[in-house]
């Protein structure tokens, strides 16, 4: 995996936890000057790299772009910025090799942005020494780890899966067999293993170069929470619309009693892999 070193230069990753709130993270801090993103939220390179090697296959490619970047998001787009989006999407189609330099080319070409910035999901999977190679190859690596009560997690993660799947409609309650069914499936996914995680950043990194947050105490106090980032990045203070100050996960929502056994002795292991972390969960996250 190893290509130019620095080559990738200033680097701000995001690693999850899926279903944690990192949208409304991404969202927010699309708006500061100093930060830049490709049209995608999530372009996968890394996990490619060291995962998934069909993940951004030519195939793969055309197909997300055939349904997402030109179906669902062109439509959303304001007309002024369609000719940019275009380009990009002719990017990301670029046939093989896909490297470093294909994933430089889907950000923007502006030397006033201090990093370019990844808020994929998918990095909370990779292997420690996909994390030294990455850090090898940018100049600079910072990455935001954002936490959330797994119990919450767990639930929202397994009914966003059935929802996307077309096996449960918006607001309808899984039976029992889905419960027990979408407990394994997503408890086997990986993204609730906060600990793994990072340790792996911990090795790999070291600890000046990972900012973990909690998504309760963000949704309590968002504007600080984009202030830490901004110190974490070295970054001025940016004005932020009012209208992003409402974390897109909320508060806690009541979690079927049946799917938190199915969770509960998974949850409780978690809980203790932070604590021998030195990770104090926080108080409002549910207890079992």
């Amino acid at each position: 995996m190893t290509q130019g070193a620095g080559r990738l230069g200033p680097l701000f990753l995001s690693v999850g936890a899926m279903k944690a709130g990192t949208t409304w993270a991404y969202r927010a801090l699309r708006r500061h000057p100093g930060l830049g993103f490709a049209h995608a939220k999530e372009p996968g390179y890394f996990y490619h790299l060291s995962v998934d090697p069909g993940w951004l296959s030519l195939e793969a490619r055309a197909r997300r772009a055939a349904e997402v970047y030109l179906v669902r998001g062109l439509a959303r787009a304001r007309p002024e910025t369609l000719p940019d989006r275009m380009t990009w999407i002719a990017r990301y189609l670029r046939p093989e090799p896909v490297d470093d330099a294909w994933f430089l080319s889907l950000f923007p070409d502006d030397p006033a942005l201090r990093w370019r910035c990844d808020f994929s999901n998918l990095h909370a999977l990779l292997p420690e020494v996909a994390w030294r190679e990455i850090a090898a190859r940018a100049s600079d690596l910072r990455v935001l780890y954002t936490l959330r009560d797994p119990v919450q997690r767990y639930w929202s993660h397994a009914r966003f899966q059935l929802q996307r799947s077309g096996k449960l409609s918006p607001g309808a309650q899984p039976d029992a067999g889905q419960m027990a069914h979408m407990a394994r499936w997503v408890i086997d996914q990986g993204h609730g293993d906060y600990a793994g995680v990072i340790a792996r950043l911990r090795r790999a990194l070291g600890p000046s170069a990972l900012l973990v947050q909690v998504h309760e105490e963000r949704s309590a106090r968002p504007e600080a929470a984009l202030r830490e980032i901004e110190t974490f990045l070295d970054l001025s203070p940016a004005r932020y619309p009012k209208a992003l100050m409402n974390t897109e996960a909320g508060a806690a929502k009541p979690v079927p009693e049946a799917f938190v056994r199915h969770v509960a002795d998974q949850v409780s292991r978690d809980l203790d892999a932070l604590d021998a972390l030195g990770v104090s969960p926080p108080k409002a996250w549910t207890r079992l």
